[in-house]
């Protein structure tokens, strides 16, 4: 399978010299990984590839594969990704989960880019109604 599959060959320099130096990839090197890669496909391969060499995930790195979904038109993915952010928040006891500001921006706009603005005013009239000053968790 493509797990531990090294990113696109243009990336691979930085993970020798990395390598050389002593220096393991951590979820910043993933995030920034993921935010380089120009098309779905490798976005997977850089994600299946830090999930191989076992990269701590975090709120960043997962914001960031959820932004390739919607930017590289698979925006229906969104709330299935949430979820699964969330609960690998909760199995590692990580306090992160999928209810925060960004993650809600994110399903706005996955709802938005799905041709759904009816979906996105309800949830952004659901999310705006909290009167707890807690963020409403997206309606996954």
């Amino acid at each position: 399978g493509a797990a531990g599959r090294p990113p696109p060959s243009e990336w691979r320099w930085l993970l020798s010299d990395m390598g050389k130096l002593g220096v393991a990839p951590d979820k910043f090197t993933l995030a920034t990984l993921l935010r380089l890669q120009t098309d779905l496909r490798r976005t997977r391969d850089v994600w299946r590839w830090g999930r191989g060499r076992r990269v701590r995930r975090d709120a960043r790195t997962w914001h960031h594969l959820i932004e390739a979904y919607i930017e590289f038109g698979k925006p229906g993915a969104a709330p299935r990704l949430l979820g699964a952010m969330a609960a690998d928040g909760a199995r590692h006891g990580w306090g992160w989960h999928a209810s925060g500001a960004r993650s809600n921006n994110l399903y706005l706009r996955s709802l938005l880019a799905a041709g759904e603005p009816a979906a996105a005013t309800a949830h952004f009239e659901r999310w705006s109604a909290v009167t707890s000053g807690e963020p409403l968790a997206p309606s996954l």
